[in-house]
């Protein structure tokens, strides 16, 4: 699990930088009315928000933002989607579940303080409601969403190759 929780925390990281080495980029050139609305995207999508807040969170140790600690995934035998649970008091008797061949332990997203409020896991990105709120739900459509920006980015470098620092 703790793998899992540092791949998690590496993805926070990595898909920041990728948002800093853009802004850089953007700076002084045509590109930086187009990063503004990047930069304004971030801070209004409820999902991107969230992950760049708990990036902050997680990078500078103020709490964790993800969890294994009593957070178990229980197969529905009938063929639907598996429920998953967890402990908010993280007393595993309040849970009264233990791992098996139908239970499985999983990585759950906390909410994140930011400043004086606590953001929630999101629930939606883009406009568009999220059914699935994994970390590997969240991590598909936050790589989706850096790969977009990245082509983005790079139709403005073609545009003004002399003006930005564009290179492979």
């Amino acid at each position: 699990m703790r793998e899992i929780l540092n791949h998690w925390s590496d993805l926070l990281t990595y898909g920041n930088r990728v948002f800093g080495k853009l802004e850089q980029g953007a700076k002084r050139t045509s590109a930086a009315d187009w990063f503004a609305a990047i930069k304004e995207e971030r801070q209004t999508d409820p999902l991107l928000n969230y992950l760049h807040e708990a990036r902050n969170v997680d990078d500078h140790g103020i709490a964790p933002v993800a969890s294994s600690d009593h957070v178990f995934q229980i197969a529905d035998l009938s063929g639907g989607q598996a429920v998953t649970m967890f402990s908010t008091t993280g007393r595993a008797a309040d849970l009264q579940m233990m791992p098996g061949p139908n239970v499985t332990r999983v990585i759950a997203l906390l909410p994140v303080k930011v400043r004086n409020a606590i953001l929630e896991v999101p629930n939606s990105h883009r406009g568009k409601s999220i059914a699935n709120s994994t970390p590997l739900n969240f991590a598909v459509l936050f790589l989706q969403r850096l790969e977009e920006v990245v082509a983005e980015a790079r139709q403005w470098c073609d545009l003004a190759a002399t003006q930005s620092p564009c290179s492979d």
